[in-house]
């Protein structure tokens, strides 16, 4: 028997039989590659395809009892894991999943999300496991956080109120002048339909921008980047 964890990853990968009733059908495995581009980094998506290289050389091993319910038997399932394994090796190769790879950083950061949405946007919820995370829903709550504590970096996600990003990099600015407070990365989250020019941003101090949706590893490597 393989250890907890790749048996985990395994159960990662079966929960896709429960969307699929056509192992022949094409549409579920063209999405992957989209799906662990977007979610997951390079090492996550090593550990998936040595998961499935153990599996596919333990086919006596019965699958069918890692997930329940399953409606597929255990040569199905093989298939499945064939299929599953060959589109990840096709989407990423050495150098692709080389770039994937989030360079880990030892130190706990602490990130200010000002953002524009009741709740916090999907795509940095996953934050949340890795670092200290303070979001607020304003920018007089952003700049008040600011001034009062101290942030590795500020994730600036202001897509609904698109001049928002720009006032609040100026008033930024301003209590750093007039406090001595340190200048802390800014690093910006623009939607596609944001008209905010990434120049007018750097003019008045931000530190980088990436556009939404923003793959994981990328918004994980730019923090990285900006608090190195």
């Amino acid at each position: 028997m393989k250890d907890p964890d790749v048996i985990f990853d395994l159960s990662l990968v079966f929960y896709g039989l429960f969307s699929i009733s056509d192992l022949e059908s094409t549409s579920f495995f063209n999405r992957i590659t989209d799906e662990y581009t977007f979610n997951f980094s390079g090492q996550d998506i090593e550990r998936i395809m040595s998961a499935l290289e153990w599996a596919l050389k333990h086919k006596d091993y019965d699958f069918s009892k890692i997930l329940p319910n399953l409606s597929f038997s255990n040569d199905q399932i093989i298939t499945f894991m064939e299929r599953y394994l060959d589109r990840l090796r096709s989407a990423f190769d050495e150098n692709t999943l080389k770039a994937m790879k989030v360079p880990l950083d030892q130190r706990e950061l602490k990130i200010l999300i000002v953002d524009d949405r009741k709740h916090e946007h999907v795509e940095l919820k996953f934050l949340h496991t890795t670092y200290k995370i303070i979001t607020v829903y304003t920018i007089a709550q952003g700049l008040t956080k600011y001034s009062k504590e101290k942030f590795d970096v500020v994730l600036l996600s202001r897509n609904r109120s698109p001049n928002d990003n720009l006032v609040f990099l100026t008033r930024l600015q301003e209590i750093i002048n007039q406090t001595k407070h340190s200048q802390v990365p800014v690093l910006a989250l623009l939607d596609a339909e944001n008209d905010v020019s990434a120049e007018k941003l750097f003019e008045l101090g931000c530190s980088g921008h990436l556009s939404s949706p923003v793959p994981r590893y990328l918004l994980l490597q730019e923090i990285y980047r900006l608090t190195a």
